[in-house]
């Protein structure tokens, strides 16, 4: 800045050296968590003491409802939100950031989390509520097991005494696989007819309704999957359409 004076100038200086390295460096993290944040897999979170969300990142649709909720409000039965709620607790109780892993069933199915929590902290030190990242590995976690079953599913096949033993361990790995709870194994008799030799998860009448029933004929040598999007619209006969519906 420069002043005029009776005398002539007066100019004073002023050394803005590390405003200026500080607003760099913002600019650097503020791109660096704008990169990170763009992983689809991340998720960034504030919650209060309640473990209500108060921010997430990125707020699309599914996180916009999720603000003012809890985990366990999120989630449906049988996912261990509990642990989840618990573990983050502790981190506002010790005040000691930590990491951990949790499996959680949402709306949009089974999902697998690398969760980092810790603690928020108002102008005093307080501990507020917490905030932190999750990082979505389910992929990782689905490759993980599929290559576990399918072991499983090799040895039982070396060790089997007898075929339900076998039978077991393809259901396990069907379920996981196809991402259900629902499956069944069916062979050719001598008849030729398709039967039933294990399933899970479904009911006794419904394996009586469709026992014997095939959409293949057995010298298909080149059989192709089959899915069905709508049961109601397919080209079954009614009363399987109405079994089906029914299970």
């Amino acid at each position: 800045n420069a002043y005029a004076s009776e005398h002539g100038l007066t100019v004073v200086f002023n050394d803005i050296t590390s405003h200026k390295v500080r607003h760099a460096a913002q600019l650097v993290a503020e791109d660096r968590f704008r990169l990170a944040a763009a992983n689809p897999s991340i998720t960034l979170y504030e919650q209060d003491r309640d473990l209500r969300y108060s921010w997430l990142y990125p707020l699309h649709e599914e996180h916009a409802h999720a603000l003012g909720k809890t985990d366990d409000e999120l989630s449906r039965p049988g996912s261990s939100t509990a642990e989840l709620a618990a573990f983050k607790r502790e981190v506002m109780s010790s005040g000691v950031e930590m990491r951990r892993e949790f499996k959680i069933k949402i709306p949009a199915g089974l999902r697998y989390y690398d969760v980092f929590v810790s603690p928020r902290r108002d102008d005093r030190g307080a501990i507020i509520g917490v905030s932190g990242a999750a990082f979505d590995i389910t992929q990782r976690k689905q490759v993980e097991e599929e290559l576990r079953l399918l072991y499983r599913l090799m040895d039982a096949v070396n060790r089997a005494a007898a075929d339900h033993e076998i039978y077991e361990a393809a259901l396990d790995a069907l379920c996981l696989l196809q991402g259900t709870e629902r499956s069944a194994i069916l062979l050719w008799d001598n008849e030729g007819a398709m039967r039933f030799v294990a399933s899970r998860g479904l009911s006794e009448g419904y394996r009586e309704a469709v026992d014997g029933h095939s959409p293949w004929i057995q010298s298909e040598p080149d059989a192709k999957p089959i899915c069905i999007e709508d049961v109601t619209t397919s080209d079954l006969t009614p009363e399987l359409r109405a079994t089906i519906r029914g299970e």
